[in-house]
């Protein structure tokens, strides 16, 4: 089995425009942009660290498109963890690749305002909160959207992430630690998305059967 070991960006490489995010309070400290970046590709090293693992996580790409697309954003700036390719034991022919996280800036919308099927994660630097819900509900609007998900300990955040997500028009889950679930809930057959947004314009399980004025966007959050 072959591994090839990414070339992992330093935060003292990573650019910071103008109004850079302070970061977030998580545990009554402060978190900085950076230190966010480098916990989550740290993570993903962790996860993703013995190829013979990887492997069988990750699975195999089908597509020559994907391929094409996560070769492309290897090439592009901002990379902080570029996809890899990994040879599968059992099957050498798989196509196998890791997972690719780019860094890019909330005014550079051409790079991540669209959907990027396969192995690639943009983390969209932002000035503050109200900025990145704002691109999220912009985003979902014009492009569409499935499921929003928010990590917060704030009421204030969280009711405002409500409020966004009701003007895009789409379910949202809220401080989620396992599995995100892209059907939120199931009647005779899954509400998969809203109807309300370019992600789909019909939901099976909504109101529109009755009248077509009115949309359900639901909210999901864990009980303990």
């Amino acid at each position: 089995m072959t591994e090839m070991r990414p070339q992992i960006l330093q935060p003292a490489q990573w650019s910071r425009p103008r109004g850079y995010s302070n970061g977030i309070v998580a545990s009554g400290r402060r978190v900085t942009f950076d230190d966010i970046v480098t916990g989550l590709v740290g993570a993903i090293d962790g996860l993703l660290g013995a190829p013979e693992r990887a492997v069988e996580i990750l699975g195999a790409i089908a597509t020559d498109a994907t391929l094409a697309r996560v070769d492309g954003e290897n090439a592009k700036p901002g990379v902080v963890r570029p996809s890899v390719a990994l040879e599968h034991p059992k099957f050498p022919a798989a196509r196998v690749r890791t997972p690719l996280v780019a860094v890019v800036d909330a005014g550079d919308a051409e790079r991540f305002d669209h959907e990027a099927f396969g192995p690639i994660t943009y983390i969209v630097r932002t000035a503050d909160t109200n900025e990145s819900l704002r691109l999220a509900t912009a985003a979902a609007q014009r492009r569409g959207a499935i499921t929003a998900i928010v990590y917060t300990t704030d009421p204030a955040v969280l009711a405002k992430a409500q409020t966004w997500a009701q003007d895009g028009k789409v379910n949202l889950a809220v401080n989620l630690t396992g599995a995100l679930l892209v059907n939120q809930s199931a009647a005779f057959s899954d509400f998969h998305v809203t109807g309300g947004n370019p992600a789909g314009n019909a939901s099976l399980t909504d109101a529109a059967f009755v009248a077509n004025r009115f949309r359900i966007i639901e909210t999901r959050t864990p009980v303990a």
